[in-house]
C-alpha cells in the first residue's frame, strides 16, 4: 500500500513540476557537395505539453563556429529578434509571446559552412526559457543532432 501511494505522489508531484515545454531538434535538406556537408535545413519543434498558456517564452539555439546563419527567412517561419556572436559560436534567439495549451510551433532556418565538413558535425542543444515563479526562468533543453557524412 505504501508503494502504491508513494507512486501516485511521484506522479502527482512530477506532474506539477514538470517543465511545460519539450523541444526537438532535427536538420534537413542537407546539401552535400564532394561527400562534405555545405549548408543544411534545422527546424527546432516547440511543444507546450500543458494546458496553460505561457508568455513570453525565449528560444535560443547555438550553431558551431565553422557555420553561419543565413537571414533569409522561409515562409511561415518565425524571424530570430538576435543574431550575434558569442566566441567562436553563433547565438540565436526568438520571443514567442504567447503559446497555448498543447501547441506546437515549429522554428526552421538554414545554415551555410564556412568549410567542407566531412564526418560528424553536432549541432548544440537549443535552450528554452519560460518565466516562472518569482521571476525566475525555467529551463528546457533540447536533443543534440548530429550529422554524418562520408569518409
Amino acid at each position: 500500500k505504501k508503494i502504491i501511494l508513494l507512486v501516485i505522489i511521484g506522479s502527482i508531484l512530477y506532474r506539477i513540476y514538470r517543465h511545460p515545454l519539450v523541444l526537438r531538434k532535427v536538420a534537413s535538406r542537407v546539401e552535400v557537395h564532394e561527400g562534405a556537408v555545405a549548408g543544411l535545413k534545422v527546424t527546432i519543434i516547440v511543444k507546450n505539453i500543458s494546458d496553460k498558456l505561457l508568455k513570453d517564452v525565449e528560444i535560443h539555439d547555438q550553431l558551431p563556429g565553422i557555420t553561419d546563419f543565413e537571414h533569409g527567412v522561409e515562409m511561415g517561419s518565425l524571424k530570430p529578434y538576435s543574431v550575434h556572436k558569442q566566441g567562436n559560436h553563433t547565438l540565436v534567439k526568438w520571443k514567442l509571446s504567447e503559446l497555448e495549451g498543447k501547441e506546437e510551433r515549429l522554428i526552421s532556418y538554414n545554415v551555410k559552412s564556412h568549410l567542407k565538413i566531412v564526418g560528424t558535425v553536432q549541432l548544440p542543444r537549443a535552450k528554452a526559457l519560460v518565466p516562472g515563479i518569482r521571476g525566475r526562468k525555467r529551463v528546457s533543453y533540447s536533443n543534440i543532432y548530429m550529422i554524418t557524412t562520408g569518409e
